[in-house]
């Protein structure tokens, strides 16, 4: 019997065990279509709109201060709006004019700049002072540039002289060699009774462009070169 009564009461698409009221979900059904992008792009927006309206339950001094707010920056808007408008000329506002010409008076105002410096954290430069620090800081990453370029320059001269110095002592340690005997060359004596060493040498020099210790070297063929 309780199964009829349960069979009667129930209906094939209702849980039983759901709870009632506004509390009641319905089961998942995988073949609902999801909404997409846009729906909830509206739906965001709509609840924005409405959290900004406001609704009938507000109390009257939030709606208050809500119009009140709105209302300045509203006014802050349009006459921002029409001072632009007669700077550019599109318009002419007597009204408009004394506020900017008020305005750039007080940001001239010595006084009025050291205020606003001191309560914003910011330094106001002259144009001319602003340019002159610009360029000297170009000026500096400039000269920090051509540094780095001149110590890669001067780096690698200072291992060149090293190498040269390096090939130096190589080179003296091979001429100094006693094998070649370039210790006794005798410049001043006599070569094959023509000339003297020191002339031989020149000759070979001038004459088949030959080195310096090559010349001396072929000089010493004779015996008379050697001391």
């Amino acid at each position: 019997m309780l199964q009829q009564a349960a069979g009667n009461d129930a209906s094939p698409e209702e849980d039983i065990e759901a709870p009632k009221g506004k509390f009641t979900t319905s089961a998942y059904n995988p073949n609902t279509p999801s909404h997409g992008p846009v729906f909830l792009v509206k739906a965001i927006v709509g609840k924005v709109v409405t959290i900004f309206r406001g609704s009938e339950d507000n109390d009257g001094a939030i709606e208050l201060s809500r119009d009140f707010t709105l209302g300045i920056i509203f006014g802050l808007f349009m006459i921002a709006n029409l001072v632009i408008l007669d700077h550019t000329n599109i318009i002419h506002s007597d009204s408009a004019h004394n506020i900017r010409r008020t305005g750039f008076k007080l940001l001239n105002d010595p006084e009025t700049l050291a205020f606003v410096e001191e309560s914003s954290d910011l330094k106001f430069l002259p144009m001319y002072l602003y340019d002159n620090m610009r360029e000297e800081i170009t000026s500096q990453k400039r000269n920090a540039e051509l540094q780095k370029v001149v110590d890669k320059r001067t780096a690698e001269e200072n291992e060149k002289i090293r190498e040269k110095e390096a090939l130096k002592k190589e080179f003296e340690s091979l001429v100094n060699h006693p094998t070649l005997e370039l210790d006794k060359y005798c410049g001043g004596c006599i070569w094959n009774l023509a000339t003297t060493c020191n002339g031989r040498v020149t000759f070979l020099q001038d004459k088949y462009g030959m080195g310096l210790y090559s010349a001396k070297l072929s000089a010493m063929e004779i015996k008379t070169c050697k001391k």
